[in-house]
């Protein structure tokens, strides 16, 4: 007889979890619509797990840029004032998206009171988006104090210069104090 094999009724077929580095990318998008929807539509063509954000897109009534195929993250709970002096102030610096139907384990977590600084675990890793006004020190002296648990990736826009990670650039503006 000619056919396919067939499992006994009842039994399923369970597919094993992927085995795989946790796929994360990183993007400045100036608080732009455009910019901010086009690069989680690249990573979620590009199977990326994690995109991390800074200056994301935000507008009054706690609205943000979304994607069907991902968690939207956000150090603050609301942004709705319409003046545009106080929605500044209280709009989050960073929003962190997570891929849905992955299988990713994901908890957001709040150590401190800041919408700058944006702490997620994803399967074991501990992610850690930053942006930094300029010349502000509350993020850099955040960062260079912090004893990282295992797993750790800390990255984001710091508004630091250094040879590190800018080669041929003048250190300032706290870049050597990140470095180190």
């Amino acid at each position: 007889m000619l056919g396919r094999l067939q499992r006994p009724r009842g039994t399923r077929r369970t597919r094993q979890p992927r085995n795989r580095d946790l796929q994360v990318c990183w993007a400045n998008v100036g608080k732009n619509s455009p910019s901010h929807i086009t690069i989680l539509q690249a990573a979620f063509t590009e199977n990326v797990d994690v995109v991390c954000i800074q200056e994301p897109y935000t507008h009054p009534g706690t609205k943000t840029q979304n994607h069907p195929g991902f968690d939207c993250y956000a150090p603050v709970d609301s942004w709705d004032s319409e003046d545009p002096t106080q929605r500044e102030a209280e709009r989050p610096r960073v929003m962190t998206y997570v891929r849905k139907g992955a299988g990713l384990r994901t908890q957001q977590r709040r150590p401190t009171n800041s919408r700058d600084l944006l702490w997620i675990d994803v399967n074991g890793h501990a992610i850690l988006n930053a942006y930094r006004q300029p010349l502000s020190l509350e993020v850099i002296d955040y960062v260079t104090h912090l004893a990282p648990p295992p797993n750790c990736l800390v990255r984001g826009d710091f508004n630091a210069w250094h040879d590190m990670f800018e080669p041929g650039v003048q250190p300032t503006h706290q870049g050597p104090a990140l470095a180190r």
